[in-house]
Protein backbone atom coordinates (compact mmCIF):
# COMPACT_ATOMS: atom_id res chain seq x y z
CA UNK A 1 0.00 0.00 0.00
CA UNK A 2 1.70 3.36 -0.97
CA UNK A 3 1.65 5.99 1.79
CA UNK A 4 -0.07 8.88 1.90
CA UNK A 5 2.83 11.14 0.83
CA UNK A 6 4.04 8.73 -1.71
CA UNK A 7 0.43 9.17 -3.26
CA UNK A 8 0.99 12.96 -2.84
CA UNK A 9 4.11 13.54 -4.87
CA UNK A 10 2.35 10.89 -7.48
CA UNK A 11 -0.13 13.31 -8.02
CA UNK A 12 1.49 16.59 -7.88
CA UNK A 13 3.94 15.03 -10.06
CA UNK A 14 0.84 13.97 -12.40
CA UNK A 15 -0.50 17.37 -12.20
CA UNK A 16 2.50 19.29 -12.77
CA UNK A 17 3.01 16.87 -16.35
CA UNK A 18 -0.70 18.36 -16.89
CA UNK A 19 0.17 21.52 -16.67
CA UNK A 20 3.18 21.53 -18.60
CA UNK A 21 1.41 19.84 -21.75
CA UNK A 22 -1.33 22.49 -20.88
CA UNK A 23 0.96 25.59 -21.27
CA UNK A 24 2.71 23.69 -24.33
CA UNK A 25 -0.50 23.41 -26.58
CA UNK A 26 -0.67 27.16 -25.28
CA UNK A 27 2.69 28.35 -26.56
CA UNK A 28 2.19 26.26 -29.69
CA UNK A 29 -1.06 28.12 -30.62
CA UNK A 30 0.39 31.13 -29.87
CA UNK A 31 3.36 30.69 -31.87
CA UNK A 32 1.10 29.89 -35.28
CA UNK A 33 -0.19 32.39 -36.63
CA UNK A 34 -3.86 32.09 -38.37
CA UNK A 35 -4.57 32.00 -42.19
CA UNK A 36 -5.94 35.69 -41.61
CA UNK A 37 -2.39 36.79 -39.75
CA UNK A 38 -0.59 34.66 -42.53
CA UNK A 39 -2.70 36.89 -45.06
CA UNK A 40 -2.15 40.19 -43.92
CA UNK A 41 1.42 39.53 -43.75
CA UNK A 42 2.38 38.63 -47.51
CA UNK A 43 3.97 40.56 -49.71
CA UNK A 44 2.16 42.72 -52.34
CA UNK A 45 4.00 40.03 -54.81
CA UNK A 46 2.00 37.47 -53.78
CA UNK A 47 -1.14 38.95 -53.17
CA UNK A 48 -0.89 41.25 -56.14
CA UNK A 49 1.74 41.20 -58.24
CA UNK A 50 2.56 43.02 -61.68
CA UNK A 51 -1.01 44.61 -62.67
CA UNK A 52 -3.59 41.67 -61.40
CA UNK A 53 -6.21 42.87 -59.15
CA UNK A 54 -5.63 42.00 -55.59
CA UNK A 55 -6.21 38.16 -53.75
CA UNK A 56 -8.68 38.44 -51.54
CA UNK A 57 -8.73 36.15 -48.32
CA UNK A 58 -10.86 34.04 -49.75
CA UNK A 59 -9.16 33.86 -52.96
CA UNK A 60 -6.34 33.22 -51.07
CA UNK A 61 -7.71 30.47 -48.95
CA UNK A 62 -9.12 28.51 -52.10
CA UNK A 63 -5.37 28.72 -54.10
CA UNK A 64 -3.67 27.06 -50.73
CA UNK A 65 -6.51 24.93 -50.23
CA UNK A 66 -6.42 23.60 -54.18
CA UNK A 67 -2.82 23.12 -53.32
CA UNK A 68 -2.69 21.11 -50.57
CA UNK A 69 -0.92 17.80 -51.90
CA UNK A 70 -2.10 15.79 -48.72
CA UNK A 71 -5.56 16.11 -50.02
CA UNK A 72 -4.60 14.65 -52.84
CA UNK A 73 -5.04 10.95 -53.46
CA UNK A 74 -5.26 10.01 -57.31
CA UNK A 75 -4.59 11.29 -60.46
CA UNK A 76 -7.78 12.70 -60.71
CA UNK A 77 -7.54 15.11 -58.12
CA UNK A 78 -5.59 17.31 -60.15
CA UNK A 79 -8.21 18.14 -62.28
CA UNK A 80 -10.40 20.19 -59.94
CA UNK A 81 -7.15 21.62 -58.58
CA UNK A 82 -5.88 23.28 -61.29
CA UNK A 83 -9.13 24.14 -62.55
CA UNK A 84 -9.61 26.47 -59.32
CA UNK A 85 -6.26 27.91 -59.24
CA UNK A 86 -6.88 28.84 -62.94
CA UNK A 87 -10.28 30.20 -62.73
CA UNK A 88 -9.15 32.61 -59.89
CA UNK A 89 -5.96 34.02 -61.57
CA UNK A 90 -7.78 34.42 -64.97
CA UNK A 91 -10.75 36.52 -63.01
CA UNK A 92 -7.64 38.33 -62.07
CA UNK A 93 -5.65 38.50 -64.62
CA UNK A 94 -2.86 37.33 -63.12
CA UNK A 95 -0.37 35.94 -65.07
CA UNK A 96 0.21 33.23 -62.41
CA UNK A 97 -2.52 31.55 -64.28
CA UNK A 98 -0.90 30.81 -67.73
CA UNK A 99 1.37 27.58 -66.72
CA UNK A 100 -1.63 26.22 -64.68
CA UNK A 101 -4.50 27.17 -67.53
CA UNK A 102 -2.08 25.03 -69.97
CA UNK A 103 -1.37 22.47 -67.69
CA UNK A 104 -4.70 21.99 -67.00
CA UNK A 105 -5.74 21.84 -70.93
CA UNK A 106 -2.50 18.90 -70.84
CA UNK A 107 -3.53 16.81 -67.68
CA UNK A 108 -6.80 16.05 -69.10
CA UNK A 109 -5.38 14.57 -71.29
CA UNK A 110 -2.85 12.27 -69.05
CA UNK A 111 -5.34 11.92 -66.87
CA UNK A 112 -7.60 10.42 -69.12
CA UNK A 113 -5.18 7.84 -70.36
CA UNK A 114 -3.23 7.21 -67.50
CA UNK A 115 -6.81 6.01 -65.93
CA UNK A 116 -7.45 4.41 -69.08
CA UNK A 117 -7.89 0.45 -69.76
CA UNK A 118 -5.24 1.17 -72.81
CA UNK A 119 -2.62 2.46 -70.16
CA UNK A 120 0.13 -0.98 -69.77
CA UNK A 121 1.42 0.09 -66.64
CA UNK A 122 -1.20 2.10 -65.03
CA UNK A 123 0.58 1.10 -61.41
CA UNK A 124 3.32 3.23 -62.46
CA UNK A 125 1.95 6.14 -64.92
CA UNK A 126 -0.86 6.92 -62.72
CA UNK A 127 1.30 7.84 -59.60
CA UNK A 128 3.98 9.78 -61.76
CA UNK A 129 1.19 11.54 -63.02
CA UNK A 130 -0.05 12.40 -59.41
CA UNK A 131 3.55 13.02 -57.50
CA UNK A 132 4.58 14.31 -60.93
CA UNK A 133 1.75 17.15 -60.70
CA UNK A 134 2.31 17.83 -56.56
CA UNK A 135 5.77 19.21 -57.70
CA UNK A 136 3.89 22.15 -59.35
CA UNK A 137 1.67 22.42 -55.88
CA UNK A 138 4.13 22.18 -53.42
CA UNK A 139 5.90 24.88 -54.84
CA UNK A 140 2.64 27.15 -55.17
CA UNK A 141 1.25 26.17 -51.97
CA UNK A 142 4.77 27.63 -50.45
CA UNK A 143 4.61 30.56 -52.55
CA UNK A 144 1.22 31.39 -51.26
CA UNK A 145 2.66 31.38 -48.05
CA UNK A 146 5.60 33.20 -48.54
CA UNK A 147 8.12 29.93 -47.63
CA UNK A 148 10.82 28.68 -49.56
CA UNK A 149 10.12 28.24 -53.11
CA UNK A 150 12.47 25.51 -55.42
CA UNK A 151 14.69 27.85 -57.64
CA UNK A 152 13.25 26.91 -61.42
CA UNK A 153 9.45 27.93 -59.64
CA UNK A 154 11.38 30.90 -57.71
CA UNK A 155 11.82 32.00 -61.50
CA UNK A 156 8.59 31.57 -62.61
CA UNK A 157 6.79 33.45 -60.04
CA UNK A 158 8.98 36.34 -60.17
CA UNK A 159 8.55 36.73 -64.23
CA UNK A 160 4.78 36.60 -63.41
CA UNK A 161 5.58 39.76 -61.32
CA UNK A 162 6.11 42.03 -64.28
CA UNK A 163 3.30 44.42 -66.02
CA UNK A 164 5.71 44.22 -68.89
CA UNK A 165 5.97 40.46 -69.06
CA UNK A 166 4.96 38.48 -72.13
CA UNK A 167 2.55 36.69 -71.37
CA UNK A 168 3.12 33.13 -73.27
CA UNK A 169 6.97 33.94 -72.31
CA UNK A 170 5.53 33.36 -68.40
CA UNK A 171 3.50 30.24 -69.35
CA UNK A 172 6.23 28.51 -71.05
CA UNK A 173 8.51 29.56 -68.58
CA UNK A 174 6.25 26.95 -66.32
CA UNK A 175 6.49 24.43 -68.82
CA UNK A 176 10.06 24.43 -69.07
CA UNK A 177 10.15 24.47 -65.08
CA UNK A 178 7.91 21.55 -65.03
CA UNK A 179 9.24 19.76 -68.00
CA UNK A 180 13.01 19.95 -67.61
CA UNK A 181 13.18 19.52 -63.49
CA UNK A 182 10.15 18.27 -62.29
CA UNK A 183 9.42 15.62 -65.08
CA UNK A 184 12.69 13.97 -64.76
CA UNK A 185 12.81 13.60 -60.62
CA UNK A 186 9.43 11.95 -61.39
CA UNK A 187 11.10 9.48 -63.68
CA UNK A 188 13.34 8.99 -60.75
CA UNK A 189 10.83 8.51 -57.97
CA UNK A 190 8.54 6.34 -60.00
CA UNK A 191 11.17 4.20 -60.90
CA UNK A 192 10.80 3.83 -64.47
CA UNK A 193 12.85 1.29 -66.53
CA UNK A 194 13.32 0.50 -70.20
CA UNK A 195 10.38 -1.70 -69.86
CA UNK A 196 7.99 1.43 -69.59
CA UNK A 197 9.65 3.84 -72.47
CA UNK A 198 7.60 3.12 -75.23
CA UNK A 199 3.92 4.30 -72.83
CA UNK A 200 6.00 7.46 -71.55
CA UNK A 201 6.63 8.19 -75.04
CA UNK A 202 3.17 7.19 -76.28
CA UNK A 203 1.73 9.75 -72.71
CA UNK A 204 4.13 12.38 -74.34
CA UNK A 205 1.65 11.85 -77.83
CA UNK A 206 -1.35 11.75 -76.10
CA UNK A 207 0.02 15.84 -74.07
CA UNK A 208 -0.12 16.90 -77.79
CA UNK A 209 -3.70 16.31 -78.61
CA UNK A 210 -4.22 19.09 -75.71
CA UNK A 211 -1.95 22.07 -77.84
CA UNK A 212 -5.63 23.40 -80.07
CA UNK A 213 -7.69 23.31 -77.17
CA UNK A 214 -4.56 25.27 -74.68
CA UNK A 215 -3.78 27.65 -77.68
CA UNK A 216 -8.35 28.47 -77.66
CA UNK A 217 -7.95 28.72 -73.72
CA UNK A 218 -4.56 30.78 -73.83
CA UNK A 219 -6.40 33.23 -76.28
CA UNK A 220 -9.77 33.44 -74.80
CA UNK A 221 -8.65 34.03 -71.02
CA UNK A 222 -5.54 35.65 -71.71
CA UNK A 223 -5.78 37.10 -75.33
CA UNK A 224 -2.27 34.74 -76.01
CA UNK A 225 -2.06 34.19 -79.74
CA UNK A 226 0.53 31.13 -79.62
CA UNK A 227 -0.07 29.14 -82.54
CA UNK A 228 2.71 30.64 -84.53
CA UNK A 229 5.46 30.09 -81.68
CA UNK A 230 3.73 26.67 -80.56
CA UNK A 231 3.96 25.55 -84.56
CA UNK A 232 7.53 25.99 -84.76
CA UNK A 233 7.45 29.60 -86.88
CA UNK A 234 7.34 29.48 -90.06
CA UNK A 235 9.14 25.90 -90.01
CA UNK A 236 6.22 24.37 -88.76
CA UNK A 237 4.30 24.93 -92.30
CA UNK A 238 7.58 23.38 -93.66
CA UNK A 239 7.94 20.04 -91.74
CA UNK A 240 4.50 19.13 -90.74
CA UNK A 241 3.49 17.56 -94.07
CA UNK A 242 6.99 15.71 -94.49
CA UNK A 243 6.75 15.14 -90.84
CA UNK A 244 3.42 13.33 -90.49
CA UNK A 245 0.75 16.63 -91.07
CA UNK A 246 -0.19 19.71 -89.04
CA UNK A 247 0.97 19.36 -85.34
CA UNK A 248 4.62 16.74 -86.17
CA UNK A 249 6.58 19.54 -85.73
CA UNK A 250 5.05 20.80 -82.07
CA UNK A 251 5.25 17.21 -81.08
CA UNK A 252 8.82 16.62 -82.47
CA UNK A 253 10.07 19.29 -80.25
CA UNK A 254 7.75 18.43 -76.93
CA UNK A 255 8.72 14.74 -77.52
CA UNK A 256 12.52 15.83 -77.38
CA UNK A 257 12.06 17.11 -74.10
CA UNK A 258 10.67 14.76 -72.80
CA UNK A 259 13.37 12.21 -73.94
CA UNK A 260 16.06 14.38 -72.49
CA UNK A 261 13.72 14.81 -69.20
CA UNK A 262 13.77 10.51 -69.25
CA UNK A 263 17.51 10.13 -69.83
CA UNK A 264 17.79 12.45 -66.67
CA UNK A 265 15.56 10.71 -64.51
CA UNK A 266 17.01 7.49 -65.43
CA UNK A 267 20.80 8.84 -64.73
CA UNK A 268 19.12 10.07 -61.45
CA UNK A 269 18.68 6.14 -60.35
CA UNK A 270 22.56 5.30 -60.90
CA UNK A 271 24.57 5.62 -57.92
CA UNK A 272 26.41 8.29 -57.31
CA UNK A 273 25.22 10.32 -59.96
CA UNK A 274 22.19 12.06 -58.69
CA UNK A 275 23.79 15.51 -58.00
CA UNK A 276 25.71 15.56 -60.69
CA UNK A 277 22.52 14.75 -62.82
CA UNK A 278 20.74 17.48 -61.15
CA UNK A 279 23.18 20.19 -61.69
CA UNK A 280 23.43 18.91 -65.47
CA UNK A 281 19.35 19.38 -65.33
CA UNK A 282 19.39 22.63 -63.85
CA UNK A 283 21.90 23.85 -66.39
CA UNK A 284 19.78 22.48 -69.10
CA UNK A 285 17.13 24.17 -67.61
CA UNK A 286 18.79 28.04 -67.12
CA UNK A 287 19.39 27.24 -70.92
CA UNK A 288 16.33 27.22 -72.03
CA UNK A 289 15.06 30.15 -69.80
CA UNK A 290 17.97 31.93 -72.07
CA UNK A 291 16.86 31.03 -75.20
CA UNK A 292 13.44 32.22 -74.41
CA UNK A 293 14.09 35.43 -73.33
CA UNK A 294 15.53 35.49 -77.04
CA UNK A 295 12.53 34.35 -78.56
CA UNK A 296 10.81 37.39 -76.90
CA UNK A 297 13.53 40.27 -77.87
CA UNK A 298 13.64 39.04 -81.05
CA UNK A 299 10.09 39.51 -81.70
CA UNK A 300 9.49 35.23 -81.96
CA UNK A 301 6.42 35.55 -79.26
CA UNK A 302 3.18 36.46 -78.86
Amino acid sequence: MLHRNSLCHVGCFAFALFLLSFLAGCKKDAAEPGLEEIYSSLPESILQPACSERLSFEQWKALLEASDTSKMRKAEDIIPALTIIRDIYVANKDLRGTFPLIYLEISHEVVRYATSDACQYPEKLEPMTLNFAKMLFYNHYNHLLNRKVEEHWVHYFKIGDDCGANKLRVGLGGVASHIVIDLARSVHEARLTPVHFEEYMLLGEEMVLAVPGMMSSLEHHYGIDGSYFLSGFFFGEMLDPIMGGEGATTKLVFQTVRLESWSAGRMLMSSGKYQETLDMMFASWRTKEKLLDEFVRNGLMD
